[in-house]
């Protein structure tokens, strides 16, 4: 029998620098890339005067006097035109760069270039608020670039600023650049949600408390930003969206999983037990299928989930509406210490209790249970993606049974 896993995760996050280096100069691109050979030279140095693409070799070597001649000598449209294999334009490597003075340059030639998005749709402005250019920002702005305007797959650069952190990049973006706080993707994420998903959150108060952003506007798979903060373990963001912002920890998915459903599953002990301590959770909370959180700690091998469940005397033998209790499920997929524990769990608690007590193992940040050990920094849950050459699929996520 094959169940569903939680709503969708997507992709986990992937690393951005080496897709930033492609668009925007940090590696070195073939000459027939770049559609800027005939661009009339002026009087560039040698060096940029017999290289393929004169205009993209001034900027990369640095020869500012050099790009300055170039960008005299040529008209607006000519200029602008100069794109990489995947549609980056000279704005694209200066802004990767944080080099306000050849944007600044660029700009003056031909404004349009702030507008102007790669393949994917992403501007200057997007690559800027990941890198976290506040000088660069603020020129893009200036000279017509649009906070709102969105890549292929919905995101705006308030969306890449929020992801990365960068929270003098969003109060850039929606104090002077009147971005909208509450912008949806394509997949309906808010900032707010990247910003929890990746657990900052500094760029989440900001953008709640002085923006205006609603922390509880869901996806179209129905997942909030709480939702989000479960699932890759942001104890820190969740007790505050919970205890400051007002989120309920009843909000369900589209396939009616709670947050605590997510945490479970993920294996977050220390969410659950803030939960369940505070009485914030029941642990019985039930999604479409009828599985509770235990259900989906059994389904997925979290044992230290169970430990915390059956501590806070949660009924671990609840049946779901095909009639499996955790332990079957547990069993289905192989989780032999899962079962064991779930047999008799007063057994074997009490005995891991008295011959490890919980006890981080010396050195390694790791808890031992019977035999098993389990690196918490292992169980982090999968993220959505942001950005537009690494968003979510479309198709989004499948529940089944």
């Amino acid at each position: 029998m094959q169940r569903h896993i939680m709503a969708t995760p997507g992709e986990v996050l992937d690393d951005l620098d080496s897709f930033l280096d492609r668009i925007s100069g940090g590696e070195e691109e073939e000459e027939e890339e770049y559609d800027d050979a005939r661009l009339l030279v002026g009087e560039a140095c040698h060096e940029c005067r017999v290289d393929g693409s004169p205009a993209m070799a001034a900027l990369q070597a640095g020869h500012v006097g050099c790009l300055r001649e170039i960008l005299r000598a040529n008209e607006e449209e000519r200029i602008a035109g100069v794109r990489s294999g995947n549609g980056a334009t000279l704005a694209h490597v200066a802004a990767r760069r944080g080099d306000v003075e050849v944007l600044g340059m660029l700009l003056a030639k031909t404004s349009s270039l702030a507008r102007i998005g790669d393949v994917r749709g992403a501007t200057p402005l997007h690559v800027c608020a990941y890198r976290g250019h506040e000088d660069c920002l603020e020129k893009l702005l200036e000279a017509g670039g649009d906070a709102d305007q969105p890549d292929s797959d919905g995101a705006t650069a308030i969306h890449f600023a929020a992801a990365s952190g960068h929270l003098e990049s969003v109060k850039t973006l929606v104090q002077k650049g009147g971005g909208n706080a509450n912008a949806k993707n394509s997949s309906g994420e808010t900032p707010v949600y990247f910003a929890a998903q990746e657990g900052h959150l500094v760029c989440i108060q900001w953008l709640v408390e002085t923006a205006g952003a609603d922390p509880q506007l869901a996806s179209t798979d129905g997942m909030t930003p709480l939702h989000a903060a479960a699932q890759t373990g942001r104890l820190n963001v969740t007790y505050w969206l919970v205890r400051y912002a007002h989120c309920p920890i009843s909000c369900r998915a589209s396939d009616g999983a709670t947050p605590v459903h997510f945490a479970a599953a993920k294996g977050h002990v220390d969410i659950l037990q803030w939960l369940l301590h505070h009485m914030l959770a029941t642990g019985l909370e039930r999604d479409d299928f009828g599985a509770t959180p235990v259900h989906d700690a059994a389904e997925q091998g979290q044992l230290q989930c169970l430990h915390v469940f059956y501590s806070h005397n949660v009924d671990l033998n609840l049946t779901d509406n095909d009639g499996f209790i955790p332990k079957d499920l547990a069993e289905e997929r192989g989780h032999t210490l899962c079962v064991q524990f779930l047999s008799d769990p007063a057994k074997a608690y009490l005995e891991d209790r008295r011959l490890h007590n919980n006890e981080v193992a010396e050195g390694l940040g790791m808890l031992t249970f019977t035999g098993v050990t389990v690196d918490p920094r292992a169980t982090k849950g999968k993220r959505k993606k942001v950005f537009s050459f690494l968003s979510k699929p479309k198709e989004g996520f499948v529940a089944v049974k």
